[in-house]
């Protein structure tokens, strides 16, 4: 195990929202005196936050006045720092991904399926010992033991299929496994000079190894800091104070801030009705110079309310930032990908695979299908279902289709036997391209 003595530069409590934002942009500031591009890490929790907080630096809409750029500036998640961290220490396993570890999962059910046996194809069961193995995979194997020295039923079974999948995962590494490579590593010192200055940016929950190895890389790092977004109530910030713990890093004191109330209820009969109202109450906060960026909805549900909230928004010429309503199986490639996949089980019925040629843009060995020709020659073919009377039908309709072509050829050329000539022989090939198509499903 690798610790170092070197002490974190700075631990700023701060409140969300602008407040921690500026809080960053002056970290940043300091961190680049030594030149505009000075490397400089921030440790984000998430991708989207590591976005924003881009964008937000570099529009200069912060106000510091010192910050001289973001040219240099790298924004990783935890996990992501611990990739780059110990990229070059596990490349004897993979890392496992949800199709590798369902596998898994199935192989055990298969293997010895236990109480689960009358259950082991749902996939809900596949999801649950998923999760399982997810969870348990953060314990190293002092907790597993104490976990099966609890003597339950449930807590022995809990840790037999996760030995169980975790032997089919041999060839493979999980995040726990990640964690602790990156936070041992004897040359992490060294590694982490390109990283430059690091900033842990509005820490967030954390497993117990991913903790572990950010605290690491922050006492690695050649400097660092910690700013962290507390809400000012004890039970709020529990979860964060958690994670920061097992990283080793101590918040002094929380900052003085007044947790946010709602100050006015109002009573309405559907959520179309409460949508219409919170657009009026935008439209009196602009009226009143609140900008657009600083009002935000929230609502319990997607369903309805994403989709309402995009027509009356719309409507009143509201422009907004936030889910899109519609889902990738509403777009052609989803309808198309979902109606090919569903083949197989129709028997590849001709409708449903014209259907699927027909709901978009489809291109096959490098040519544009054309829907309405393929139509038209099955139709005229005789096929109903299965890939046997796809072949069978659409081989017969080209023997009688070359039949014909041989009996033209055989007489007077003309522009119009020569145009009949050009059709038959496409009529032939789009034969053949579909078959392929069809058996390529």
């Amino acid at each position: 195990m690798c610790t170092f003595d070197l002490v974190i530069e700075s631990v700023e409590a701060t409140a969300y929202g602008r407040a921690a934002s500026e809080a960053l942009a002056a970290a940043v500031a300091r961190a680049k005196q030594a030149g505009p591009l000075a490397p400089v890490t921030v440790i984000v929790p998430s991708n989207f936050v590591g976005l924003s907080a881009r964008r937000l630096l570099g529009s200069g809409a912060l106000g510091v006045g010192s910050l001289s750029g973001i040219a240099n500036v790298s924004f990783v998640t935890p996990f992501r720092l611990a990739e780059l961290v110990a990229a070059d220490l596990l490349l004897d396993t993979a890392p496992i991904t949800n199709p590798v570890l369902g596998a898994a999962v199935r192989q055990a059910l298969a293997e010895d399926p236990g109480i689960y046996g009358p259950v082991a194809e749902h996939e809900a069961t596949e999801a649950a010992l998923a999760s399982l193995f997810a969870e348990l995979s953060n314990v190293d194997e002092a907790g597993l033991e104490s976990i099966e020295d609890e003597g339950s039923t449930a807590a022995l079974l809990a840790v037999k299929f996760y030995r169980q999948i975790a032997a089919k995962l041999g060839a493979f590494h999980t995040e726990h496994d990640l964690a602790s490579a990156a936070a041992d590593r004897a040359d992490l010192g060294e590694r982490l000079v390109p990283f430059g200055h690091v900033i842990w940016y509005l820490p967030a929950p954390v497993t117990a190894a991913i903790g572990r190895c950010v605290g690491e890389v922050l006492r690695g790092a050649v400097s660092s800091s910690v700013i962290v977004g507390l809400t000012g109530h004890s039970i709020a910030d529990k979860p964060v104070l958690a994670s920061m713990g097992d990283a080793g890093v101590d918040v002094a004191e929380s900052p003085a801030s007044v947790p946010p109330t709602g100050d006015e209820i109002v009573s309405v009969t559907d959520a179309p009705e409460e949508v219409r109202e919170v657009c009026q109450r935008i439209v009196g906060l602009v009226a009143e110079g609140v900008r657009l960026d600083r009002i935000g909805v929230f609502f319990p549900t997607p369903d309805p309310y994403v989709r309402i909230v995009e027509q009356q928004f719309a409507a009143a010429e509201i422009p907004v930032n936030g889910p899109d309503p519609r889902r990738l199986a509403d777009s052609a490639a989803g309808r198309t990908l979902l109606g090919a996949l569903a083949l197989p089980e129709a028997r590849w019925r001709r409708d449903r695979v014209m259907a699927v040629v027909s709901s978009g843009p489809v291109r096959f060995e490098g040519q544009q299908v054309h829907p309405t020709d393929w139509d038209e020659l099955s139709r005229q073919a005789g096929v109903v279902i299965d890939l046997t009377d796809w072949r069978r039908k659409i081989e017969y309709d080209a023997e009688r289709t070359v039949k014909r072509i041989e009996s033209l050829e055989s007489g007077d050329a003309s522009d119009s036997v020569d145009f009949q000539l050009q059709k038959l022989r496409d009529r032939v090939a789009d034969g053949q391209h579909l078959v392929a198509f069809v058996e390529a499903l």
